[in-house]
C-alpha cells in the first residue's frame, strides 16, 4: 500500500510504479488517499482527499474518484466515470465507460453537504456504460445494470435492471 501525504501530480513522468501500483501520466493524487497493490490509475484521472482503493483496482483515463469514497478489492471503473463523495464499491463490481454517481438531489443548496446521500454498490454488481446512479441507491449483489440505466431507487440483489424509465427483472 501507499499513502499519499500530500497531493502528487504525476505530470513529467510516463508512469509511476511502486509496489505493483501504476499511476499513468497526467493523473493527481490528493493527500490521505491509500491505493494497495495491484492497481492501475489510467492517464488524467483526478483522485481526491480521503480515499480507500483497493487491491487489484483499475481506474480509467479522465475519471474522477471524489472526496472519501471506499473502493474495495477487484474493482474496474472505466474511462470518463465520476464517482461522487462518499460512494462504497465493494468487491468485484464492473463500472463501464462514462458512469455518473450522485449524491445530493439538490446541490448548491445552502446544507446540501449536510444532506448528502451517497450510492452504496454491493459485491459482484455490473453496471453498464453510461449509466446514472442516483443519491442514496443501494445496489445488490449479483446485479447487472444495462448501458443508459437512470437507476432511480435501490436495487435487489440477483436481478437486472435497464432502461428509463427503470425496469427490474429477477432472475429465477
Amino acid at each position: 500500500m501507499i499513502e499519499f501525504q500530500e497531493d502528487t501530480n504525476f505530470i513529467n513522468e510516463k508512469y509511476y510504479k511502486d509496489k505493483n501500483i501504476i499511476i499513468k501520466s497526467f493523473s493527481t493524487i490528493y493527500r490521505n488517499t491509500q491505493i494497495y497493490p495491484n492497481t492501475l490509475i489510467g492517464h488524467h484521472s483526478l483522485i481526491r482527499e480521503n480515499n480507500h482503493i483497493g487491491k487489484g483496482c483499475k481506474i480509467g483515463s479522465y475519471t474522477e474518484v471524489s472526496f472519501s469514497c471506499k473502493i474495495y478489492n477487484n474493482v474496474t471503473i472505466h474511462s470518463k466515470c465520476f464517482i461522487c463523495e462518499g460512494t462504497i464499491i465493494n468487491e468485484n463490481v464492473f463500472i463501464g465507460p462514462g458512469s455518473i454517481f450522485l449524491n445530493s438531489k439538490y446541490p448548491h443548496q445552502y446544507d446540501s453537504k449536510k444532506k448528502l446521500k451517497p450510492p452504496y454498490i454491493e459485491k459482484n454488481v455490473r453496471i453498464g456504460a453510461g449509466s446514472i446512479i442516483f443519491p442514496g441507491v443501494r445496489i445488490g449483489e449479483n446485479t447487472l445494470i444495462g448501458a443508459g440505466t437512470l437507476v432511480t431507487k435501490d436495487i435487489p440483489s440477483n436481478c437486472i435492471a435497464y432502461g428509463n424509465p427503470l425496469v427490474i427483472k429477477y432472475e429465477k
